[in-house]
């Protein structure tokens, strides 16, 4: 019985690290497909299921390739085959998720189980282990690794036909926020040199015109948005006190401290927001304050962390 280890070594540890940077780059990395490079690794994965690797079509972008396998009459995918033999020797690999279909395509999805530098998370994953703390793989189990390593360095997603298989480039640009998650309030979050663009605020997928365009974001365009993550984003981005102004809601409550608004927002938690004068100054600007409260004077109070009946204020700054 293989015993367990519960913590790494120090220098396992910076190990660790450097080896995740270091995966974590080839999963963030740009560029065309290396087909002479993958090219003996993917007829490898052919010969692991009988067959034979006939010819390689590079192709600029998942959407691309999906659009030339649309077009092949009676293609057929070995992909199941492939990734079924890569179970009988233990060789993770995980479930394909649907690409997001940008608007405007025709197209039947689909889908690939073979991610290239987006499988980086879990070939990173599985090798760790067996370089730095044992050798816990045999060698065909280390040499078919070894070919997802080779693919993820130099390709994107590719898909395995019998008549060819088509390996995608990887994208021209990738924008990530600080958590590295896909995001640009600015660009495409996600280019390929097709034309094909994707959008993610924060990693969330939006529409085209809530980066390059966010002045077409109206308040019936919110109100109709199912998903609550997206509609939050149009909010933020669109600003929260207006549109309680734009879309006309009534206050519930109001005294000397303010003026407490309320709307109910489907499947979120309902905005409310308290409408305040700067003493100084004079200008009115909104503050959001928990659903709970019931009035301005304790909308204000919540603000400066007090509860309401000690909030006794002489002059507000």
């Amino acid at each position: 019985m293989t015993n367990k280890i519960d913590k790494l070594t120090k220098k396992q540890e910076q190990q660790l690290v450097e080896f995740r940077e270091e995966w974590r780059k080839i999963g963030l990395a740009t560029g065309k497909a290396n087909i002479p490079a993958i090219r003996d690794a993917i007829a490898a994965e052919y010969r692991e299921i009988g067959k034979e690797l006939k010819q390689i079509i590079r192709c600029p972008s998942p959407r691309y390739a999906n659009l030339l396998i649309n077009k092949l009459e009676h293609a057929k995918s070995v992909q199941k085959e492939i990734a079924g033999s890569c179970k009988k020797v233990g060789v993770g690999m995980w479930d394909a998720k649907k690409l997001h279909e940008s608007k405007g395509t025709d197209f039947t999805y689909v889908p690939t189980y073979f991610w290239g530098s987006l499988d980086a998370y879990w070939i990173a994953f599985y090798e760790f282990p067996h370089l730095y703390i044992k050798k816990i793989y045999t060698d065909a189990q280390w040499e078919r690794l070894l070919r997802y390593d080779v693919i993820a360095r130099n390709a994107f997603w590719w898909y395995p036909f019998e008549e060819a298989c088509f390996v995608c480039d990887r994208p021209s640009q990738i924008n990530v926020d600080e958590r590295f998650r896909l995001h640009s309030f600015s660009n495409p979050a996600i280019e390929f040199t097709d034309g094909w663009k994707l959008y993610y605020i924060h990693g969330v997928q939006v529409r085209d015109y809530v980066v390059e365009n966010p002045n077409l974001i109206t308040p019936a365009k919110i109100s109709k948005q199912a998903n609550v993550e997206v509609r939050r984003i149009m909010l933020d981005l669109y600003g929260w006190d207006r549109y309680l102004v734009a879309t006309k809601t009534k206050p519930i409550h109001q005294d000397e401290f303010g003026t407490l608004y309320h709307r109910h927002i489907n499947e979120d938690e309902d905005l409310v927001m308290v409408r305040v004068k700067d003493a100084t100054t004079d200008r009115e600007y909104f503050l959001r304050v928990p659903p709970t409260i019931q009035t301005a004077k304790e909308a204000v109070a919540w603000t400066f962390e007090q509860d309401a009946k000690d909030y006794q204020p002489t002059i507000e700054t």
